[in-house]
């Protein structure tokens, strides 16, 4: 399977605070991390800060189309990553995008799916939040151990069979509610159903594609000196459990085929790809 990475910088919809889920995202491995390291070829699209949104679109809108011949139908459906940290404005992106692809001249059929919807429901957070009392990661939605990782495993596995002759054809997909229980959010009965034959899927979520780091890089990280990381209000031991909570996801990322990271952080010309926290 081929992995390209598509990267470009995305100012101008939201320059949203980078909350603690994103901060705490630099330890691990960040997707450009993953697929370098792996020897699998990318390739980066870089703009200058501030981007406006039709540019950012048109990027992503063109990669995913050259992954098309005109008139033919995959037998299996793309599947798009999409990462970007929180108020990069992914979800807004990967709206316009899915419009784009869906009207003509496309004409492609796409399902969209968050990560936020695959959270666990407002009982099992609870849950989570019981069962880690020291911590504080784990106190509301937001960290990889948040999710529902089997059923999110079934709705992926399903999206990607829906276009064979014995599929059943339709995929329900949760919806996820942030607005209840004041806030923390729960799982409704109503889905998002996903009918088949589908040209492409996209999947949008802050840690989407991140991958889990040997225990010996959190321990540097911590005891580099003058690194931003020693300021964090997290014990090792609390990354170490997202660290290892995060394992199970990458499951999730190994349907993907292609990613596109929403990066709204300027780099210095002539740095190279973006946004790769870790040592090489």
């Amino acid at each position: 399977m081929t992995f390209v990475f598509v990267g470009f910088i995305c100012g101008a919809i939201r320059a949203g605070e980078l909350i603690r889920a994103t901060r705490l995202a630099s330890l691990f491995q960040s997707p450009l991390a993953s697929f370098r390291h792996s020897g699998i070829p990318w390739h980066v699209y870089l703009t200058h800060f501030p981007v406006m949104t039709e540019r950012a679109v048109d990027l992503m809108l063109r990669h995913v189309l050259k992954h098309f011949q005109p008139g033919v139908r995959p037998n299996e459906p793309l599947f798009v990553g999409v990462q970007g940290p929180q108020g990069s404005g992914k979800t807004y992106l990967t709206t316009i995008l899915r419009n784009e692809l869906v009207s003509p001249p496309n004409n492609l059929s796409v399902a969209l799916i968050s990560i936020d919807d695959l959270y666990l429901p407002h009982s099992g957070l609870a849950r989570v939040a019981h069962d880690h009392p020291q911590n504080p990661l784990l106190q509301g939605r937001g960290q990889p151990g948040t999710h529902d990782v089997p059923l999110g495993t079934q709705v992926l596995n399903s999206l990607r069979r829906i276009n064979e002759p014995d599929a059943e054809g339709t995929v329900s997909i949760p919806i996820f509610d942030k607005s209840l229980h004041s806030g923390e959010g729960d799982r409704i009965h109503k889905t998002t159903v996903a009918s088949g034959p589908l040209d492409v899927i996209i999947m949008e979520g802050w840690c989407t594609g991140f991958y889990s780091v040997p225990r010996e890089t959190i321990e540097e990280l911590y005891a580099s000196s003058g690194s931003p990381h020693t300021s964090f209000a997290y014990r090792k031991e609390d990354v170490y459990e997202i660290n290892e909570l995060l394992r199970p996801y990458e499951l999730w990322w190994s349907t993907f085929n292609t990613l596109i990271q929403v990066n709204n952080h300027r780099l210095p010309a002539g740095t190279g790809p973006p946004f790769s926290p870790l040592p090489p």
